[in-house]
């Protein structure tokens, strides 16, 4: 039997639910919503709260892009314990961000603000196929540029990093009705 210092704090870890049927979720998100620092969102999946944002100017819709989110990185501190392991503090979280929207316009009126170190209040991720939304609820900073290979084999594109730190991984919710259409 393991002993296990807990501190008290075993929490129970909930119900694992099998998917119907064994189905699994494809990957890839085509559509992202990017939210302002000031945003007052509560439900990514109500339309109406979605679309107030974007008409105040506190989300921006972007489509038509690439988006994929890899493992993330866990944050260890030394244990204050002798003969245990490092504890785990939270994780870094990261998006790859690719866009093939290369014209005058998304350099200078998006890009360039985008990159120049500014946080943004989060985004709602459109994921392909799946009809749900991942909500990132937290600061996230994008850094990356403009691409251009060095022959016509492959497109110009912006490639992007987006970044966060959260303990817990993002919540799913149904799609917001007519928002990404």
């Amino acid at each position: 039997m393991a002993n296990c210092i807990n501190y008290n704090c075993n929490d129970p870890l909930g119900l694992h639910l099998l998917n119907d049927c064994g189905d699994e979720l494809q990957g890839g998100v085509k559509h992202a919503i990017i939210l302002e620092c000031d945003h007052t969102l509560t439900d990514p999946s109500n339309a109406t709260q979605v679309q107030d944002e974007i008409d105040a100017g506190r989300a921006t819709l972007v489509k038509n892009i690439k988006v994929g989110m890899p493992a993330a990185s866990p944050v260890k501190i030394a244990s204050n314990v002798a003969c245990s392991t490092d504890k785990l503090v939270t994780y870094d979280r990261t998006l790859s961000w690719m866009d093939g929207n290369i014209n005058d316009n998304n350099i200078t009126e998006f890009y360039n603000n985008l990159l120049a170190g500014q946080s943004k209040g989060g985004l709602i991720i459109y994921e392909c196929g799946a009809d749900q939304v991942t909500w990132i609820d937290d600061e996230v900073r994008f850094t990356g540029s403009r691409i251009i290979p060095d022959s016509d084999n492959e497109f110009q594109r912006f490639e992007c990093t987006v970044e966060w730190r959260n303990k817990y991984d993002s919540t799913i919710y149904s799609a917001p009705a007519g928002i990404f259409d």
